[in-house]
C-alpha cells in the first residue's frame, strides 16, 4: 500500500492525502499525525483532499480510530474533501463523523479532482463574501 501526504499547493492551504490499494490502521493514523504535522506549520485555515479512487479497502477497527482522529486534528482544518469514496467509505465516514464531530465537521464526497477543487473555490468565494 502507498500512501502521500503533501501540500497540494504553494499557498499551503490544501493538504494532499493519498491512498491506495490496501491500507492498515497504522497507516491510517500514519496519514492523520502527517497531515496535522503540516496543519501546525502554519496559522491559517486548511482544507484535506483525500483521494480514495484506488482503494476499495477498509481496515478492520477503522471506527474505533475516529475518536483517537478527534484528538489529533488541529483547530485550522477546515474542509475534508474525499475524491472517489466507494459506498463503504461513505457509510463509515458517516458514523465516524458522530464519533468525531470536529474532525469530520465539514466533510464532502466527489468524484474527481476537478469537482474537489471546484468545491473549494465555491467554498471560498462564499466565505470572501
Amino acid at each position: 500500500m502507498a500512501t502521500t501526504v503533501e501540500w497540494a499547493n504553494e499557498e499551503k492551504t490544501i493538504v494532499m492525502q493519498r491512498i491506495d490499494g490496501e491500507w492498515t490502521m497504522a497507516d491510517y493514523f500514519d496519514i492523520i499525525h502527517q497531515s496535522a504535522a503540516l496543519l501546525k506549520t502554519v496559522d491559517h485555515p486548511v482544507d484535506i483532499i483525500i483521494d480514495l479512487s484506488t482503494t476499495h479497502y477498509v481496515p478492520q477497527n477503522v471506527i474505533s480510530g475516529a475518536t483517537q482522529t478527534e484528538s489529533i486534528v488541529p483547530p485550522n482544518q477546515r474542509i475534508v474533501i474525499f475524491v472517489g469514496a466507494k459506498m463503504i467509505h461513505k457509510l463509515l465516514l458517516s458514523l465516524g463523523k458522530r464519533l468525531a464531530p470536529r474532525a469530520a465537521h465539514h466533510q464532502h464526497f466527489v468524484t474527481s479532482m476537478d469537482e474537489a477543487y471546484a468545491l473549494l473555490e465555491r467554498f471560498q468565494a462564499a466565505e470572501d463574501g
